[in-house]
């Protein structure tokens, strides 16, 4: 059996066409579409999404997702995540109205609280 590589995919993004696409609109494909077509996946079971409180911030939105196994980004199951939806005018593709900034992060260490369940985490408000 291969070694699992426990780690983070970090998602920062941002309206490219706030004229076309409203941040509503975006959202609610993201939280209604996007989140449920990514955690159908066989590695990716949880995931949290924060909008930044710095008017100023280049890319507002932050989702971050803890992976399984980190050799299974960049294979056939992650890079069929669609990102097409009827929520995009024209082609339907995310990519044409919002720019990703998409991270890898590989687990190095975990530290925990005395007292707190291990894998705890707190989370975020369920509307962004």
């Amino acid at each position: 059996m291969p070694n699992l590589v426990p780690g983070l995919l970090w998602v920062n993004s941002k309206l490219t066409s706030s004229n076309t696409l409203t941040d509503a609109t975006f959202n609610k494909w993201y939280n209604d579409v996007h989140i449920p077509d990514i955690l159908a996946t066989s590695q990716i079971h949880t995931a949290f999404r924060y909008k930044s409180i710095n008017p100023l911030a280049d890319k507002p939105y932050l989702a971050i997702y803890p992976v399984k196994d980190m050799n299974w980004l960049g294979g056939k199951e992650y890079e069929s995540i669609p990102t097409k939806s009827h929520y995009y005018p024209g082609s339907g593709e995310c990519f044409d109205f919002v720019a990703f900034d998409t991270r890898f992060y590989e687990a190095v260490h975990g530290f925990e609280k005395e007292g707190v369940k291990a894998g705890m985490l707190s989370s975020p408000p369920s509307s962004i």
